[in-house]
């Protein structure tokens, strides 16, 4: 693993793939015997906020365990805040698993036991992003709001979500030391995977002529961080063309900030694309993953951008 890997002492990939070996079964064969189901294994509770810590958590707890996804498929993740009844149901749960970095900002106002609640990005605070700059704008009918504070997707780096997942198994250990030996299998497998997207986007992103480029909005500063991109954030939605004025202030930034790339969150008008296409700026849609999709999973978003990066190159 790199320097910013997870800490030595946690078991390495290479310690996987020998266990593996001898037991004759690869990474994606560990969900045989996945355990619950059982009548010793009491049911756990267990919250989540976002949708990246929703599926790590998905891929280490046993069956039996009842898991949850506050904000729904219906409600988006980041505009999300649990009413007062969601907040006395969360209070019974045996753990919330918070993103942290700012992500949940309403934790603070509500009361929940302080023994269930763990933010799993509480150990690095020190690498969390700050936003520069607050634009006010609004999402839809979302209201008006701003990007002001904390940058809290740190999923967007792998080697972060690494983290998360090494934090959550041993949350998940606790709950069921039963099961220890198949979460341990289970989250290094998880890491082995985001090992492999990380190295993935690494191959990409070093065919780039240039690292510095513009992003619909400003929520990929973990993605710059890991890769070593210079990006401009626009406060512009995929729906939405922007005005005479917009592009004049875009055309403005791309002179002092050349580039031949946009990040956007999701696929932009086919007037927006055009638009860029003449200035010599190509979209790429790398969606954030942080609503949980209604097809495929969190790898599969990501893999998806991976591929949406390489094609840009062809």
């Amino acid at each position: 693993m790199e320097a910013d890997s997870i800490h030595s002492t946690i078991p390495s990939v290479f310690a996987l793939l020998v266990t593996l070996a001898l037991g004759g079964c690869s990474p994606k064969t560990q969900e045989v015997g996945r355990p619950g189901g059982n009548a010793e294994n009491v049911s756990k509770v267990v919250y989540t906020t976002a949708y990246p810590v929703y599926y790590f958590a998905l891929r280490l707890l046993p069956d039996d365990a009842d898991l949850r996804y506050g904000p729904g498929l219906e409600r988006g993740a980041e505009g999300w805040r649990p009413d007062g009844e969601e907040v006395e149901v969360m209070a019974q749960a045996n753990a919330i698993l918070l993103n942290g970095a700012g992500f949940e900002d309403w934790i603070e106002k509500v009361s929940l036991p302080q023994g269930i609640v763990h933010s799993l990005s509480a150990d690095w605070r020190d690498e969390w992003i700050e936003l520069e700059d607050a634009v006010v704008h609004s999402h839809g009918d979302d209201g008006e709001h701003s990007h002001a504070g904390l940058a809290s997707m740190v999923w967007l780096n792998p080697r972060l979500a690494e983290r998360q997942v090494v934090e959550i198994e041993r949350i998940a250990v606790e709950l069921y030391p039963e099961d220890q030996t198949w979460i341990q299998q289970q989250s290094l497998s998880l890491q082995a995977e985001l090992e492999e997207l990380d190295r993935a986007f690494q191959s990409a992103i070093s065919r780039f002529t240039t690292r510095q480029g513009f992003a619909s909005h400003p929520v990929y500063a973990y993605f710059a961080a890991r890769y070593d991109l210079s990006i401009r954030s626009m406060h512009w939605e995929p729906g939405v063309v922007p005005s005479p004025e917009e592009w004049d202030s875009f055309d403005a930034a791309l002179e002092l900030h050349p580039t031949r790339w946009m990040l956007w969150e999701g696929e932009p008008e086919a007037k927006t694309r055009e638009q860029l296409e003449t200035r010599g700026v190509k979209p790429i849609v790398l969606p954030t993953g942080v609503d949980r999709p209604s097809e495929g999973d969190f790898l599969s978003i990501m893999r998806g951008s991976v591929a949406a990066i390489e094609a840009i190159l062809d």
